[in-house]
């Protein structure tokens, strides 16, 4: 089984009760990652969720899902929210625009780390 994307990074940041960012590309977790995010994705993307590896990584870390605003980011939402949700200590989700992902909503500063709080 492939590790997630910033897999070791992720882990040590659950450790320290950081709230880690799931988003549906390495691109984003990149962009996040450079921004001062604890980030995390999947090889596959929304079409392949690989949850019984985030559930094993995730699994009571406080948990913020920026899902892409598309067709396959909604079918994907409903997915982590049915499988990842009741396994984290905290859940939130942030949406943005129609099209826009995790790295459009940091470029606009909506996803800012005050957000995190």
């Amino acid at each position: 089984m492939l590790p997630l994307y910033n897999e070791t990074e992720v882990i040590r940041g659950g450790f320290l009760n950081e709230v880690i960012v799931v988003c549906e590309s390495e691109s984003s977790v990149d962009a996040l990652t450079k921004g001062g995010f604890n980030a995390t994705s999947w090889a596959g993307g929304a079409s392949a969720v690989k949850t019984k590896r985030l559930v094993e990584v995730l699994k009571d870390r406080r948990v913020l899902w920026v899902p892409d605003n598309d067709s396959a980011g909604r079918k994907c939402s409903q997915i982590m929210e049915d499988v990842l949700k009741p396994e984290v200590s905290s859940w939130n989700v942030l949406v943005g625009n129609e099209g826009e992902d995790a790295r459009d909503l940091l470029n606009r500063d909506v996803l800012n780390l005050q957000y995190l709080g």
